[in-house]
């Protein structure tokens, strides 16, 4: 911080000149607009693109700049491409207006699986400052999971959740809680599992003992529905992500939509926990922070479980 601290002045000087221009700066659209982090501008700079533009096409990366100078922001533009194999498959998706689903490839992936399974999903918080003893700088300290343990595909199911209330160490009880339930499944559903298995390598590392055996040897059972879905399945509604707050609903319908709820994303769910675990905070506040948080978390498994559910009915 102190090494970096000269270059505000430099900085506010810079952007105070900014300020001051009766015009807008005459800059092209670019990488730029994204790095470090998406400018809240991009609305207005982007307007010129058509509505459904060669950015909204997945895993193109920088090839996209490329097609953008030859003038290509159409996706059905003939020029755009030509894609070989699965981006091909998502090309004609897009320009047929219809879903593309590779059955033979998803019963492959999924034969591996057993029952029972066990969707997990956690919600974390990351300060800049380390918070707790023994954690680092913006280091993804869990506070919450929910899970679902099914048997058997179509049967019962049983819900358990967990958010930590106080200003406490969420780990301690988290760990506690999640020993409790992980051993249940013999392979455990993570949307993007590198996070959750992230998130229990490091609780691992924290605790040793029996404990941390169990954590690891869950590590070690996870399953992804992430990686299926990107080489088997493609709706155009994904536009270019496949981030479950994309695929679901598209796939699913606007049940599975996150947009009415009180906290609809992870960076929601940060800001309400630090809320939440404020004790001056008032009982009624408290309680609509409980739910929101309980709701949310439990939206992740309940779409997680349908999106599974559905690449199953691809089987038959």
């Amino acid at each position: 911080v102190r090494k970096l601290l000269p270059e505000i002045e430099q900085n506010i000087e810079r952007l105070q000149n900014v300020v001051a221009q009766s015009e807008i700066p005459r800059v092209d659209i670019g990488p730029h607009c994204s790095k470090p982090y998406d400018c809240v501008y991009q609305e207005k700079c982007w307007a010129h693109l058509p509505e459904k533009s060669v950015f909204d096409f997945p895993a193109i990366h920088k090839e996209v700049w490329d097609f953008y100078r030859q003038g290509i922001t159409e996706l059905t533009d003939p020029r755009f491409g030509p894609f070989q194999g699965t981006q091909a498959k998502r090309l004609e998706a897009v320009r047929s207006k219809k879903r593309w689903v590779d059955k033979p490839q998803i019963k492959e992936q999924l034969s591996s699986w057993q029952w029972p399974l066990l969707y997990l999903d956690f919600e974390t918080i990351s300060p800049a400052i380390p918070r707790y003893a023994g954690s680092h700088p913006h280091e993804q300290v869990p506070f919450q999971f929910s899970a679902t343990l099914q048997k058997k595909r179509g049967g019962e199911v049983e819900k358990i959740d967990f958010l930590h209330e106080v200003e406490s160490d969420p780990r301690p009880t988290l760990i506690r809680a999640l020993c409790d339930i992980v051993d249940k499944g013999r392979c455990i559903v993570a949307y993007y599992k590198a996070f959750e298995g992230g998130v229990m390598e490091r609780l691992a590392e924290g605790i040793g003992g029996r404990d941390a055996g169990v954590l690891l040897a869950a590590v070690r059972r996870l399953v992804d529905p992430l990686p299926i879905i990107r080489s088997a399945v493609y709706d155009p509604a994904f536009g270019d992500s496949f981030s479950i707050k994309s695929v679901a609903p598209a796939i699913l319908g606007a049940e599975a939509s996150y947009g009415a709820m009180d906290v609809g994303d992870g960076s929601a769910a940060q800001r309400a926990f630090m809320e939440l675990i404020d004790p001056q905070l008032s009982p009624k506040r408290r309680a609509q922070l409980r739910q929101a948080l309980l709701q949310y978390c439990r939206k992740d498994v309940d779409v997680m479980q349908s999106l599974v559910d559905w690449l199953f009915t691809q089987l038959d």
